[in-house]
C-alpha cells in the first residue's frame, strides 16, 4: 500500500498541514530511514514523550526535532517550537518540515509574513 498526500502550500489551508492522518506500521533502525513518520504520540506525559522525541533524534534527527516541536506547541512554547523546526528545515528541507513551519506561522503565531517567505523558501528549492 503507498499512501501520499500531495502538499499544494498555495494552495492548502494552514490547518490541512497540522493534521495528515494515516494507519503505518514500521519497524525503524539506525540505518532505517523513517522521514515523514515523526508524530507525538500520547504515551501519558510529557516527560515520556520528550523521552521518546529523544530516542527518536537517534534514529533520524529530522522527526526527532519535528516530535519536540510537536510537543512544545502542545504546551504553547511556540518559541521553542519553532526553533526545532528550524533544525528540522535546515536539516531535511523536505515538504514535511516546511508545513510544519507554515502551519506554525500561519495558525498559532499569526504571522503571516513569516509564512509568506516560508513558502518562497520552499519554492526557490
Amino acid at each position: 500500500h503507498q499512501l501520499a498526500k500531495l502538499i499544494q502550500f498555495e494552495k492548502d489551508r494552514a490547518d490541512s498541514l497540522r493534521c495528515i492522518d494515516m494507519q503505518s506500521e514500521f519497524i525503524a533502525s539506525k540505518t532505517g530511514l523513517c522521514h515523514g513518520l515523526a508524530v507525538w504520540f500520547d504515551v501519558g506525559s510529557e516527560k515520556n514523550a520528550q523521552h521518546y522525541a529523544d530516542e527518536l533524534i537517534k534514529l533520524s534527527p529530522v522527526d526527532g526535532y519535528l516530535s519536540k516541536g510537536r510537543i512544545d506547541e502542545y504546551f504553547k512554547r511556540d518559541k521553542s517550537a519553532e526553533l526545532h523546526y528550524i533544525k528540522a528545515v535546515e536539516l531535511c528541507g523536505s515538504k514535511n518540515t516546511y508545513g510544519r513551519m507554515l502551519a506554525l506561522y500561519k495558525v498559532k503565531l499569526h504571522k503571516s509574513d513569516k509564512a509568506i517567505k516560508i513558502i518562497e523558501k520552499y519554492q526557490k528549492k
